[in-house]
């Protein structure tokens, strides 16, 4: 065996290890959170799988049709279903079949380190070991499953590049359109893909045509569930998101200081290796810049107007009308991760300026907006697209950095 294809099977065998053997102390954990809706769509399925949002669920103290509560595709309700018609419904059976999409996220992981940066296997760590994968991998909903379509998906167009083969760039448009039938947000592989292909070819050819596949995907997606249930479900999850949006009044402000917050605690990784990442100076930049906006907004810039009293930022701040300080050194240090998190990718934009980290900036970048922006409230699940990138980034800040070791 090759020396290569040898290192290659050590350390997809240390990184399945690694992730799978923490993934499985969780196997018997109580369904949680939105679970019930996944698992509720799933039985749907065995009963009726061509009618999937078919069915009735109260989930806000009345009884609705699923279509109107979910804002989810179904497909992660196809494998709930398939899994349980093999191993039954209990926690322990459900888990365990969702171990599959963490090990196919970690595979692809790899496969678009080794692209990228010297050191696949402590990328893949970092950025898979985050707290939002291993939480989002505890749980029966979609979001692994679409992180494990959407590095495949891109492994897979990365590979057709550089083989020169189309056979790649189809698998590519497939489990794009297989993201976008887990989760909504798996359509911005679209312009993702095709900012990739421009950057490298400087035109857009005849490989432009697969990225069709994952449109005509969504496209016909809408048009059929028009027809179910009345209303096309993205054009209703792209209203619900816009609605609940108008509906809470956050400015621009306040976004950005939640969208760093969330980013770092999700991705604990870009505060812990600080340190080795940037000089004293820097740090005290990020965390004085991101402390004088926090100042900027209204809870801490009027402690007694609060500007957003209903916000739960502003609820967590604030007890009996005093500042919460130790949250607000809380809320600083995970933004310093925030910060440095979306540093990364400036830095390295910067420092490199070619259409690999052109594509790396923006997958992060294009991530945090649309979790701090777009999506209909910032949470742990939207930022989780950006965990592989933020450890390929990390580890080729490190190496640019000319650290000893691995």
């Amino acid at each position: 065996m090759p020396a290569s294809l040898r290192k290659t099977s050590v350390d997809l065998t240390l990184l399945l290890a690694a992730v799978l053997g923490i993934l499985a102390w969780f196997a018997d954990k109580a369904f949680t959170v939105d679970d019930p809706l996944f698992l509720w769509l799933g039985r749907q399925i065995q009963h009726a799988p061509l009618d999937f949002f078919g069915f009735e669920v109260n989930w806000n103290a009345s009884q609705l049709p699923m279509y109107e509560i979910t804002q989810n595709p179904p497909l992660a309700g196809y494998w709930i279903a398939a899994a349980a018609a093999l191993f039954g419904w209990s926690e322990v059976a459900l888990h365990l079949a969702f171990l599959v999409p963490a090990a196919g996220a970690c595979v692809a992981t790899y496969a678009l380190a080794r692209r990228f940066c010297a050191h696949p296997l402590e990328a893949s760590l970092i950025g898979l070991l985050t707290p939002v994968f291993l939480i989002s991998s505890t749980n029966v909903m979609c979001d692994t499953t679409l992180l494990a379509f959407w590095c495949g998906a891109l492994a897979c167009w990365i590979r057709g590049f550089e083989a020169k083969h189309p056979g790649w760039l189809l698998a590519a448009g497939v489990l794009a359109s297989l993201a976008f039938l887990t989760k909504y947000f798996g359509i911005a592989l679209v312009p993702l893909l095709l900012a990739h292909g421009l950057l490298r070819e400087r035109r857009l050819g005849t490989w432009g045509l697969y990225l069709l596949l994952p449109l005509l995907t969504a496209f016909t997606y809408d048009r059929v569930t028009e027809a179910l249930y009345g209303t096309g479900q993205l054009a209703s999850a792209i209203r619900y998101a816009g609605d609940f949006r108008a509906a809470s009044e956050s400015d621009l402000l306040e976004q950005t200081l939640k969208g760093l917050v969330f980013a770092g605690a999700c991705l604990v990784p870009a505060l812990l290796f600080a340190p080795l990442l940037w000089s004293t100076r820097a740090l005290l930049v990020g965390l004085a810049s991101f402390g004088l906006g926090l100042a900027f907004w209204g809870p801490l810039g009027a402690a007694i107007d609060v500007k957003f009293p209903a916000d739960p930022l502003a609820l967590a701040i604030f007890s009996d009308d005093e500042i919460r300080w130790s949250l607000v050194i809380q809320f600083l240090l995970f933004a310093l991760g925030g910060i440095s998190a979306v540093a990364l990718a400036v830095a390295d934009l910067r420092r490199r300026r070619d259409p690999d980290s052109a594509f790396l900036f923006l997958w992060l970048v294009g991530s945090f907006v649309f979790a701090a922006y777009v999506n209909w409230v910032n949470n742990g699940r939207s930022n989780l697209p950006m965990a592989p990138v933020l450890g390929i980034l990390l580890v080729r800040r490190i190496e640019a950095l000319g650290a000893p070791g691995p």
